[in-house]
């Protein structure tokens, strides 16, 4: 399973993780599943680093024009991917579960579904089950499912 899930940038997360007091087993899990360790990646809609930041989501987080470069360095990018998470826990009021969803989907998504029947239940396990998008539905999963195995074999 170690080589399966290795620990990259293990520094780095550690110490972002630190900052922000966060989870670097959760952050490293969403690391993984998001750029596959790749600080050069690049997604089809322009998010780029470890971390999949859009231009347009780390300027707002961090109040600055960040550039290119600084998006693919991985230090910057940790950092400013571990304070856009903390934001979105932040906004759904601790619920790491809506945050790691709608670090994918968006926070407006997320909104609109938690005022849906499909919230109805409160349970969290029937909200993932129902959420209208394929790609965030399996995002959340492959993210709780990774961080567990980081928590247990580490």
């Amino acid at each position: 399973l170690k080589l399966m899930y290795p620990i990259v940038y293990e520094n780095i997360i550690n110490k972002k993780a630190e900052k922000y007091e966060r989870s670097p087993y959760l952050f490293l899990s969403l690391i993984r599943e998001e750029s596959h360790f790749d600080k050069k990646a690049r997604s089809s809609v322009g998010a780029l680093g470890l971390s999949q930041i859009m231009p347009t989501t780390a300027n707002y987080i961090t109040k600055t024009q960040e550039t290119r470069d600084t998006l693919l360095n991985e230090e910057d990018n940790v950092d400013i991917g571990l304070k856009h998470y903390t934001y979105l826990v932040d906004y759904f009021k601790g619920n790491e579960f809506l945050a790691i969803m709608s670090y994918n989907a968006g926070p407006g998504n997320i909104n609109k579904w938690l005022k849906s029947p499909m919230s109805d239940t409160g349970e969290i396990d029937v909200f993932i089950e129902n959420v209208p998008f394929l790609e965030t539905k399996n995002y959340i999963k492959k993210i709780l499912s990774t961080y567990w195995v980081y928590t247990n074999v580490y």
